[in-house]
């Protein structure tokens, strides 16, 4: 995920935990968790990936 993209997750993050956010920012909200999720699942996917290849070298 790209700064600019992190940094309104961040600002939506606390509308929503603050109970100020609109539905839209709710949902697009839920869309940027949904791109976080994903690109943390792919990195910790690669990291296991790298620690099985080095323990067979």
């Amino acid at each position: 995920m790209h700064n600019s993209k992190l940094d309104r997750f961040s600002f939506l993050t606390d509308k929503a935990v603050s109970q100020r956010a609109t539905p839209q920012e709710v949902a697009e909200y839920q869309l940027l968790l949904d791109e976080w999720n994903q690109s943390h699942e792919k990195n910790t996917t690669n990291h296991l990936h790298r620690i099985v290849n080095d323990q067979d070298d």
